[in-house]
């Protein structure tokens, strides 16, 4: 529950999506059914506790409704819109503006939302393609992985493909603290069970 009420605190709606994501995903394996519940019990009962005795209630209702808002989200929308701007520059949009950072704040450069518009500016639009298409290979051998090895640990690191799966258009998932996590996990999946022993050992 505390972790619960932290993640509603952040008001970062692609985390919840990709908990949502990976929750769902655990109960469709015996190995991780009861976690899951007990995991869903506990978001539900934060959010009750969130939305009827924190002082926060008004915001995190606000933000839980913007969920059925569609077209009204502002977020999306300039979402959408950072694609046009891409779309309409001639030169970064083809080769790219490189990996150098600025303050978006003080330079009035354009904000960047996901993972796809992140490759695009940095990258330009092919070779940004290709970082995307790697991205979602590793996130579907992610969770290709459970489905092949069955034990529970494979399935939470399915688990975490498919949140990195909803994540990828929202959020930047190869850099930073999401990157972290990201690439962790895409390892284990390459790497797969260990075995013990060699062929014809005891």
């Amino acid at each position: 529950m505390p972790a619960g009420l932290a993640l509603l605190l952040s008001l970062y709606r692609t985390a919840w999506l990709s908990l949502a994501i990976g929750l769902i995903f655990c109960f469709l394996f015996a190995s991780t059914r009861k976690q899951a519940a007990v995991l869903t019990l506990g978001a539900l009962a934060a959010v009750v506790v969130a939305i009827t005795v924190t002082p926060f209630a008004d915001v995190i209702s606000d933000r839980l409704a913007t969920f059925g808002a569609g077209g009204e989200d502002g977020s999306a929308r300039e979402r959408l819109e950072q694609y046009l701007t891409l779309w309409n520059l001639p030169d970064s949009s083809l080769l790219g503006v490189g990996f150098s950072t600025s303050d978006v704040g003080s330079a009035g450069a354009m904000a960047t939302d996901g993972t796809i518009i992140s490759a695009w500016l940095a990258m330009g639009i092919v070779i940004g393609l290709i970082c995307v298409c790697a991205l979602l290979w590793a996130a579907l051998k992610m969770v290709i992985s459970s489905w092949r090895d069955g034990p529970r640990e494979a399935v939470v690191i399915g688990a975490i493909g498919c949140g990195s799966l909803v994540q990828l258009p929202l959020a930047n998932i190869a850099s930073g603290e999401l990157g972290f996590l990201f690439w962790t996990f895409a390892m284990l999946a390459a790497v797969g069970p260990s075995t013990h022993g060699s062929k014809g050992a005891p």
